[in-house]
Protein backbone atom coordinates (compact mmCIF):
# COMPACT_ATOMS: atom_id res chain seq x y z
CA UNK A 1 0.00 0.00 0.00
CA UNK A 2 3.33 2.22 0.50
CA UNK A 3 1.87 5.33 2.26
CA UNK A 4 -1.70 5.05 1.45
CA UNK A 5 -4.50 4.27 4.34
CA UNK A 6 -7.26 1.97 3.84
CA UNK A 7 -9.70 4.47 5.03
CA UNK A 8 -8.05 7.69 4.35
CA UNK A 9 -7.84 9.30 0.53
CA UNK A 10 -5.50 11.42 -0.17
CA UNK A 11 -2.98 9.96 2.21
CA UNK A 12 0.81 10.20 1.50
CA UNK A 13 3.68 11.81 1.00
CA UNK A 14 3.85 14.21 -2.42
CA UNK A 15 7.26 16.16 -4.29
CA UNK A 16 7.59 20.11 -3.56
CA UNK A 17 9.72 22.07 -5.30
CA UNK A 18 13.24 21.99 -4.20
CA UNK A 19 16.11 19.02 -4.25
CA UNK A 20 14.29 16.60 -1.94
CA UNK A 21 11.62 18.54 -0.47
CA UNK A 22 8.19 16.85 0.82
CA UNK A 23 4.97 16.80 1.91
CA UNK A 24 2.79 14.84 3.94
CA UNK A 25 -0.89 15.29 3.20
CA UNK A 26 -4.02 12.85 4.97
CA UNK A 27 -7.41 13.29 4.14
CA UNK A 28 -9.70 12.58 6.63
CA UNK A 29 -12.87 13.34 5.53
CA UNK A 30 -15.00 14.52 2.65
CA UNK A 31 -15.40 17.64 4.10
CA UNK A 32 -11.91 18.02 4.32
CA UNK A 33 -11.47 16.58 0.67
CA UNK A 34 -13.97 19.21 -0.36
CA UNK A 35 -11.92 22.55 1.39
CA UNK A 36 -8.68 20.81 -0.60
CA UNK A 37 -10.26 20.28 -3.73
CA UNK A 38 -11.54 24.21 -3.79
CA UNK A 39 -8.11 24.97 -3.05
CA UNK A 40 -6.50 22.78 -6.19
CA UNK A 41 -9.62 23.60 -8.27
CA UNK A 42 -9.63 21.98 -11.99
CA UNK A 43 -9.97 18.18 -11.90
CA UNK A 44 -9.42 17.91 -8.26
CA UNK A 45 -12.98 19.51 -7.96
CA UNK A 46 -14.13 16.12 -10.29
CA UNK A 47 -17.76 14.73 -8.47
CA UNK A 48 -16.33 11.36 -8.66
CA UNK A 49 -13.55 12.73 -6.07
CA UNK A 50 -16.43 13.74 -3.49
CA UNK A 51 -16.62 10.74 -1.60
CA UNK A 52 -13.95 8.69 -0.13
CA UNK A 53 -15.01 5.41 -1.95
CA UNK A 54 -14.83 7.59 -4.96
CA UNK A 55 -11.21 8.95 -4.29
CA UNK A 56 -10.03 5.33 -3.23
CA UNK A 57 -11.64 4.04 -6.75
CA UNK A 58 -9.09 6.64 -8.52
CA UNK A 59 -6.34 7.04 -5.99
CA UNK A 60 -3.55 6.52 -9.04
CA UNK A 61 -5.59 9.90 -10.42
CA UNK A 62 -6.15 12.03 -7.31
CA UNK A 63 -2.11 11.41 -6.29
CA UNK A 64 -1.44 12.63 -9.71
CA UNK A 65 -3.37 15.33 -9.30
CA UNK A 66 -1.95 16.47 -6.08
CA UNK A 67 1.46 15.90 -7.50
CA UNK A 68 1.04 17.83 -10.03
CA UNK A 69 -0.54 20.82 -7.47
CA UNK A 70 2.48 20.52 -5.19
CA UNK A 71 5.74 20.30 -7.54
CA UNK A 72 5.65 23.82 -8.30
CA UNK A 73 5.29 24.83 -4.67
CA UNK A 74 7.43 24.82 -1.65
CA UNK A 75 6.86 22.11 1.31
CA UNK A 76 6.15 24.56 3.68
CA UNK A 77 3.57 26.74 1.21
CA UNK A 78 1.40 23.74 0.99
CA UNK A 79 1.79 22.65 4.79
CA UNK A 80 0.46 26.14 5.73
CA UNK A 81 -2.41 26.33 2.90
CA UNK A 82 -3.79 22.99 3.99
CA UNK A 83 -3.17 23.52 7.74
CA UNK A 84 -4.96 26.58 7.56
CA UNK A 85 -7.98 25.18 5.90
CA UNK A 86 -7.86 22.39 8.71
CA UNK A 87 -6.41 19.67 6.74
CA UNK A 88 -3.90 17.23 8.28
CA UNK A 89 -0.43 18.12 6.31
CA UNK A 90 3.38 18.57 7.31
CA UNK A 91 6.61 19.02 5.17
CA UNK A 92 9.03 15.83 5.64
CA UNK A 93 11.47 17.32 7.86
CA UNK A 94 15.06 16.56 7.68
CA UNK A 95 17.21 17.24 11.07
CA UNK A 96 17.74 20.70 10.24
CA UNK A 97 14.44 21.37 9.86
CA UNK A 98 13.53 19.86 13.49
CA UNK A 99 16.06 21.98 15.47
CA UNK A 100 14.93 25.39 14.03
CA UNK A 101 10.89 24.05 14.13
CA UNK A 102 8.96 26.66 16.56
CA UNK A 103 6.69 24.54 18.16
CA UNK A 104 9.20 21.93 18.67
CA UNK A 105 11.28 25.23 20.74
CA UNK A 106 8.59 26.51 22.52
CA UNK A 107 7.95 22.92 24.13
CA UNK A 108 11.28 22.86 24.96
CA UNK A 109 11.73 19.40 22.91
CA UNK A 110 15.48 19.66 21.96
CA UNK A 111 17.77 19.97 24.77
CA UNK A 112 21.61 21.16 24.59
CA UNK A 113 24.62 19.67 26.81
CA UNK A 114 28.68 20.38 26.04
CA UNK A 115 29.93 17.13 25.17
CA UNK A 116 33.19 15.94 26.17
CA UNK A 117 34.48 14.64 22.85
CA UNK A 118 32.47 16.97 20.40
CA UNK A 119 31.16 20.44 21.15
CA UNK A 120 27.86 20.42 21.66
CA UNK A 121 25.19 17.40 22.07
CA UNK A 122 21.48 18.02 21.10
CA UNK A 123 18.92 15.58 21.82
CA UNK A 124 15.00 14.86 22.60
CA UNK A 125 14.05 16.23 25.61
CA UNK A 126 11.59 14.21 27.68
CA UNK A 127 8.10 13.66 25.96
CA UNK A 128 6.49 14.51 29.53
CA UNK A 129 6.07 17.43 31.58
CA UNK A 130 5.38 16.34 34.93
CA UNK A 131 5.53 18.59 37.38
CA UNK A 132 6.42 17.31 40.64
CA UNK A 133 8.93 15.05 39.00
CA UNK A 134 10.21 16.91 35.99
CA UNK A 135 12.95 15.53 33.85
CA UNK A 136 16.36 16.45 34.60
CA UNK A 137 19.23 16.81 32.07
CA UNK A 138 22.66 16.68 33.58
CA UNK A 139 25.01 14.92 31.32
CA UNK A 140 24.98 13.50 27.46
CA UNK A 141 24.75 10.39 26.35
CA UNK A 142 28.51 8.46 27.66
CA UNK A 143 30.89 7.65 25.24
CA UNK A 144 32.61 4.72 24.86
CA UNK A 145 34.53 4.04 28.32
CA UNK A 146 33.16 6.97 30.28
CA UNK A 147 32.51 5.31 33.36
CA UNK A 148 34.90 2.19 32.64
CA UNK A 149 37.11 3.27 35.84
CA UNK A 150 33.93 3.91 37.41
CA UNK A 151 32.78 0.71 36.91
CA UNK A 152 35.67 -1.28 36.97
CA UNK A 153 36.59 0.30 40.41
CA UNK A 154 33.41 1.20 42.16
CA UNK A 155 31.12 -1.75 41.24
CA UNK A 156 33.78 -4.63 40.27
CA UNK A 157 36.63 -3.83 43.15
CA UNK A 158 39.70 -3.43 40.48
CA UNK A 159 42.58 -1.65 41.91
CA UNK A 160 44.35 1.04 40.14
CA UNK A 161 46.84 -0.99 38.70
CA UNK A 162 45.08 -3.52 37.21
CA UNK A 163 42.87 -0.45 35.48
CA UNK A 164 45.98 0.96 34.31
CA UNK A 165 47.38 -2.27 32.96
CA UNK A 166 43.74 -2.35 31.39
CA UNK A 167 44.06 0.43 29.75
CA UNK A 168 47.54 0.63 28.92
CA UNK A 169 46.73 -2.83 26.61
CA UNK A 170 43.62 -0.93 24.77
CA UNK A 171 41.12 -2.66 26.23
CA UNK A 172 39.32 0.25 27.61
CA UNK A 173 39.24 2.28 24.67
Amino acid sequence: MGNRDLQFAPHGVFRCAGDDQWVAIAVRSDSEWDRLSALVGGDARDPDFATIAGRKAQEDRLEALLRAWTQPQSAAEVETQLQALGVPAHKAATSADMIADPQLAARGHFVRLPHPLGGESVFDASRFALSQTPARYERPAPHFGRDAVQVLGEILGYDAERIAALDAAGVLR
